[in-house]
């Protein structure tokens, strides 16, 4: 035999046998046929990398729960995929205590199939908090898997104004005046409100009238009120999440007064609103011009 052919020889016998016990072996834990597990994360149809990945759960009012964010975990590989973890997924960081599992992924995951795992967001302040994932598993190239969680607590601007207000009314073309007192409630799960005003004297000519109810629902963008009532008619009324106030009344039970418009500002502090009253022209046309100043109790 030539040397070059047994040199060759030996060089294709030595490559086999590093092969087969160290370098061409993948690090992974495998079945004895050489078949890998790989594991990856999903939401919905967008991957979570592994390291780099996160899901933001958003703005969640303070004191409630998101909706369950399902994540899918796949075996993408050729063995069986195992999550080897007690407890199968760790949440770490200051703010873990804020994110719960309510449903755990099985444990064995068979090439080709998935298993999934629900988590929730319950901010319990204000502000934005952060969350580790971690997942121990048999697949060494990913392990331990890894992303980010994040959320946003948020206080519901409708909770500025839950409560009791006092101040009082003016109306500043009569120089005619009366106390005022405002009751603000509201039903956090049906997203309504309810406002009922007591307003003392001589209001719009008549006598000193009973509490009424104005009744609405409140979202994202602010609150509104559509109400027929004594006094003031049907009245609408709007105040948007940045605390401005616009509204009007018409068919006022008045044959003199043919609407009211009114506009302003509210915090959590105080509400202010200007009120202009036009006259129909039985009663010779013109307005009138006046203000309600309301205080908050608990301020």
């Amino acid at each position: 035999m030539k040397k070059s052919n047994l040199r060759y020889i030996v060089l294709a016998f030595l490559t086999f046998f590093i092969c087969m016990n160290y370098s061409c072996k993948k690090s992974t834990t495998s079945s004895d046929n050489g078949e890998y597990p790989q594991i990856n994360i999903k939401v919905a149809d967008t991957d979570i990398p592994n390291g780099t990945g996160s899901y933001d759960f958003g703005d969640v009012n303070v004191g409630e729960t998101s909706t369950a964010a399902i994540f899918t975990i796949e075996n993408l590989g050729d063995a069986v995929l195992n999550l080897d973890g007690t407890p199968i997924i760790v949440l770490g960081g200051n703010d873990s205590g804020m994110f719960t599992i309510t449903q755990q992924p099985n444990t064995a995951i068979n090439a080709g199939v998935t298993t999934s795992t629900n988590l929730m967001f319950s901010p319990t302040s204000e502000g934005a908090k952060t969350a580790t994932v971690t997942i121990s598993n048999n697949d060494s190239d990913n392990n331990p898997y890894t992303f980010t969680l994040n959320g946003t607590g948020i206080t519901p601007f409708i909770l500025d104004y839950v409560g009791n207000w006092n101040g009082q009314w003016t109306n500043t073309t009569f120089n005619s005046t009366g106390a005022a007192q405002l009751e603000v409630t509201a039903d956090t799960d049906q997203k309504t409100v309810q406002f009922v005003i007591d307003v003392d004297g001589n209001v719009l000519g008549g006598s000193d009238p009973d509490p009424i109810t104005l009744g609405g629902t409140y979202g994202d963008t602010g609150i509104n009120i559509s109400s027929t009532v004594n006094t003031f008619g049907d009245l609408t009324l709007t105040i948007d999440a940045e605390g401005n106030i616009s509204g009007t009344a018409i068919n006022v039970p008045n044959q003199f007064i043919e609407k009211i418009d009114f506009d302003g500002t509210a915090t959590s502090e105080s509400i202010n609103i200007n009120y202009t009253v036009t006259f129909t022209a039985g009663a010779g046309g013109g307005t009138a011009v006046g203000v309600f100043v309301l205080n908050n109790v608990a301020g």
